[in-house]
């Protein structure tokens, strides 16, 4: 009985991190991509900005790496938004991600 509930909790603690994972994965895509086209990038270089910016959360992920590099690039680009607007624009592509895989998950 033991090793069942075990197992059980161990499968459900599995499932919650890959889902947590892909969430944060087409978050940082989505917001990558916004982020570049707000720099001015496109195609390769859009593509190449967003790869990075997935690569910074992967490597510090409680650190909002993503997100500092993001305020950095903008602040070095003479963009005017503020640390909160940008944060707002992730926090939202966090929820789309969210909305977009449960309803993958339903059909």
């Amino acid at each position: 009985m033991f090793k069942d509930r075990a197992r059980r909790f161990e499968a459900e603690y599995s499932y919650r991190e890959a889902l947590k994972f892909r969430i944060e994965a087409i978050r940082d895509r989505q917001f990558g991509h916004w982020a570049a086209a707000q720099l001015g990038l496109t195609n390769q270089a859009a593509d190449a900005y967003a790869q990075t910016i997935i690569r910074h959360n992967l490597e510090f992920p409680r650190a909002e790496a993503g997100l500092r590099k993001v305020i950095r690039d903008f602040a070095a680009a003479g963009q005017t938004m503020t640390e909160d607007e940008i944060r707002a624009k992730m926090i939202a592509y966090h929820e789309q991600a969210i909305h977009d895989l449960s309803k993958s998950a339903a059909a």
